[in-house]
């Protein structure tokens, strides 16, 4: 075999490898964080108003994972509302939401055996007496 043909076979093979390339970055998917993204950037000055609110008022909510749910302690148990999202950075359909629901202790219970295990955002967005809070964590299922 000559070197006319080592060419040949060498271009060849470089050509199927870049158009592997190329059809494999076309199948992969890219989620978006979110798809309002740009509206929630805009407003995210309003989300570091309601952590440094509930950092300064002390009021976060204590949780905990035990088994297949969460368990969540809010700071006052009166006239508490809100969100609770649990927020899947790998994959936007594994997110879930839930409204902020407490007994009169403060205590609220979210059933998580039909989440996937992995990496979760905990996004707790509530108002209390008026006053909105925000707290996010990082939790492992």
């Amino acid at each position: 075999m000559n070197w006319g043909y080592k060419i040949a076979i060498f271009y060849t093979a470089f050509a199927v490898f870049i158009i592997a390339l190329v059809v494999v970055s076309f199948n992969q998917k890219f989620d978006l964080v979110t798809e309002d993204y740009y509206d929630k950037e805009l407003k995210f000055q309003e989300q570091i108003d309601k952590q440094n609110l509930a950092n300064a008022n002390s009021k976060q909510v204590v949780w905990k994972y035990e088994g297949k749910s969460l368990h969540l302690l809010f700071p006052a148990n009166e006239n508490v509302s809100g969100e609770i999202k649990l927020f899947r950075p790998s994959d936007a359909a594994m997110d879930f939401k839930v409204a902020v629901a407490p007994d009169s202790s403060g205590n609220q219970q979210i059933d998580l055996t039909a989440a996937s295990s992995g990496k979760y955002l905990l996004q707790i967005d509530w108002n209390e007496n008026g006053k909105a809070y925000f707290q996010e964590s990082v939790i492992i299922l």
